[in-house]
């Protein structure tokens, strides 16, 4: 699974994945988030890059199965994406 890892403007990062769901032709970006306990982000590949706007931001390559997409009650989108390992 790619990772964006992006520095907010209070200056924490905070990182978001694409996913793009069947039907629909545009991405919806959703949050990621570390498990309780997880204390940094393992990857397997890293990369710096620039977006169009000229913002930098880290592409992060994580194995998807360290990736847990909890299912939201009585919604069938996904909402977050949880790092267990």
């Amino acid at each position: 699974m790619k990772i964006i890892g992006r520095i907010s403007k209070a200056g924490k990062e905070y990182w978001q994945t694409a996913i793009r769901e069947e039907g629909k032709t545009e991405d919806t970006w959703i949050p990621v988030f570390l498990k309780k306990g997880v204390e940094k982000l393992n990857f397997k590949t890293m990369e710096r890059k620039l977006d169009k706007r000229g913002v930098a931001y880290t592409l992060y390559e994580v194995e998807d199965k360290n990736c847990f997409m909890p299912p939201v009650k009585d919604e069938k989108d996904i909402k977050k994406v949880i790092i267990t390992k």
